[in-house]
Formats: structure tokens, C-alpha cells, sequence
């Protein structure tokens, strides 16, 4: 990793337009009165949805209770990453995927037209680019470790795109969504994403970087 070369800021923060049309609370600031013993002070508290800008899913555990994304497995955010551009203007399709070369355990990006809209206007989740079926299950199949995208899925959304991301999920595939990929090209970069540690909660709020290899 060369220390020289710029590092790029990949992360989405909190927006109130990413909860438009979604049964989810949005992020909120209060102050709060903090005591210990005799001492009385106030301090800023933070109360939020998983679902707040980047973010990081775990994979289903199978369990009752969903996933948990506090036990985290680092190898599968943090090291070499993919970023592949996709020009279709509905969705990720199978079809364009297999212009690419993939390997087992590989660390996937995918770059929507939904990039050059974040920061600007959020686009409405009916009108995101999402990840079709058959491409995650193609993507299964190739065992990929990681896989991002420029979009905000979570359940409540009209057309149900999330339908890909629960493939990936129940194949023990991690998720990072809402990546601001404007001033990225396709490549091979570092990543480094990192969520929150928050027991409990199958998605959790993340800062993402990238850094070009060459």
C-alpha cells in the first residue's frame, strides 16, 4: 500500500431524502443531561435507524434472530477491491457482469449512474439501480467474498430491489451499500470499511475509503 497516492472518501453521511418512502426512522441530535455522582454535565446523544448512509450487512446466520454484524469477519472489508462500472440503466444484469473476470473471495464494487446522484438529490429508492436476482445468484456461484453498490436497499422499498442483497446475505455474502463511487474509476483499489461495533443489528453505519493500488 503506498502511502503517497490520495485516498478517496467512498462514504455517504446521514441524508433525511435516504428515508423518503422507507419504514425507517431517520437520524436525530438531542442533547441529553449526563450524571455521575455529584457531577452534572450535558452532552450530544445520537438516536438513528440501521439505515443511515453507508453501511455494512452482514450475512444471514440462519438464526431466529437474523445476523449480527458486531462479530465482524475484517478480511472481508478491508484489503484488495474490484470497482466494475455498469452502464445499464435499470439494473445489474448478468449479462454485463460477465464482461468481467471474478475470482473466489474477491471484493466486488459496482458503480451505478446512482453515484452521480448521491450528495446532489438522492435518487428515490423506486428509481435506484439495484443488483437483479440472477446476477447475485451468478455471483454466488463465483463464491464472492464482498459486494458494494452505489444504492441504499433495505427493506420497505416499492419495487423490492432488495431481493438480490437477501441472496447474498443467505449465501454468506457481505454487503456494503450506499458508496458514493462519483470519483472512482474502474479498477483494482484498497479498501478499507469499517461499521460501527453494535451488537444486535444486521446493518451498521460505516466509513469506507479506497486508495488506487497503481
Amino acid at each position: 500500500m503506498d502511502n503517497t497516492i490520495e485516498w478517496i472518501d467512498i462514504t455517504v453521511p446521514p441524508h433525511p431524502a435516504l428515508f423518503e418512502g422507507l419504514d425507517t426512522l431517520p437520524i436525530d441530535g438531542e442533547r441529553i443531561n449526563l450524571v455521575k455522582g455529584r457531577t452534572r454535565s450535558e452532552g450530544p446523544a445520537i438516536s438513528r435507524s440501521s439505515y443511515v448512509g453507508t453501511q455494512v450487512d452482514a450475512p444471514w446466520s440462519g438464526g431466529a434472530e437474523g445476523s449480527d454484524q458486531a462479530p465482524m469477519r475484517f478480511s472481508a472489508i478491508i484489503g484488495l477491491a474490484k470497482v466494475i462500472e455498469i452502464h445499464d440503466k435499470k439494473s445489474v444484469k448478468v449479462e454485463e457482469l460477465k464482461k468481467h473476470r471474478f475470482y473466489a473471495k474477491e471484493r466486488i464494487l459496482l458503480k451505478t449512474k446512482n453515484s452521480a446522484q448521491l450528495r446532489e438529490t438522492i435518487p428515490r429508492h423506486e428509481e435506484c439501480i439495484h443488483l437483479d436476482p440472477s446476477a447475485a445468484s451468478w455471483l454466488v456461484e463465483r463464491r464472492i467474498s464482498t459486494v458494494g453498490i452505489d444504492a441504499l436497499i433495505t427493506r420497505g422499498s416499492h419495487r423490492r430491489p432488495h431481493q438480490g442483497f437477501e441472496i447474498l446475505q443467505e449465501a454468506g455474502i457481505w454487503i456494503i451499500q450506499c458508496l458514493d463511487l462519483r470519483l472512482v474509476k474502474s479498477g483494482e483499489y484498497m479498501l478499507i470499511c469499517l461499521p460501527l461495533k453494535v451488537r444486535g443489528i444486521d446493518g451498521g453505519p460505516a466509513r469506507a475509503i479506497l486508495q488506487r493500488t497503481h
